[in-house]
């Protein structure tokens, strides 16, 4: 069972199985909101709504070679296209956001490697377009600590949060944040 979730015009929404459900927020509890069309069963992450088209968007295959799915508000799921940056395959995307002040969409993504070389750090953040996956560079994550990652990001106006979990054998949480209109 997986459950991703985004929180979107006061209404908390999640795909769980193959189906979007709504959760409330104060209880807990899920209903089914519509059984997805044209799903086929595998994993996706990072859902997220883009006010501006009305439609969900996630990321399917973060670690072999990621796509970009959408979801239609009646449930009608399709694979935009694989996410690519300058023509090539991206190897590793672990989160997406949406910023509706600018109306783009965001991943971190690693350009340096991927899973296949031992690399599971997204480094950077791209701007998404939603009508292809295809992704232009807009920064690298450049901190104090060795390996900065985009485990999750979230917008607050222009501002972009971005969480970055503990590797392994390493004892830290740490949570970046970016004016997004300052960088690219």
């Amino acid at each position: 069972m997986v459950l991703t979730g985004s929180s979107q015009n006061y209404e908390l929404v999640g795909k769980l199985d193959n189906h979007l459900v709504s959760i409330d927020s104060t209880t807990g509890a899920i209903t089914i909101y519509q059984d997805l069309i044209n799903y086929s069963g595998e994993d996706i992450r990072d859902l997220t709504f883009h006010k501006a088209n009305g439609v969900y968007y996630s990321i399917l295959r973060t670690t072999n070679s990621p796509a970009l799915v959408s979801i239609s508000q009646n449930a009608q799921y399709q694979i935009v296209g694989p996410l690519t940056l300058g023509g090539n395959q991206l190897l590793l995307v672990e989160s997406l956001a949406y910023n509706e002040v600018n109306d783009k969409l965001y991943a971190g993504v690693s350009l340096n490697g991927g899973v296949a070389t031992n690399d599971f750090h997204s480094e950077t953040i791209v701007e998404v377009d939603p009508a292809t996956g295809n992704c232009t560079f807009v920064t690298e994550l450049i901190t104090n600590r060795p390996n900065p990652d985009a485990d999750v990001i979230v917008f607050d106006g222009n501002t972009l949060y971005i969480a970055d979990g503990a590797p392994p054998n390493q004892n830290f949480q740490s949570i970046y944040q970016m004016d997004i209109t300052s960088v690219g």
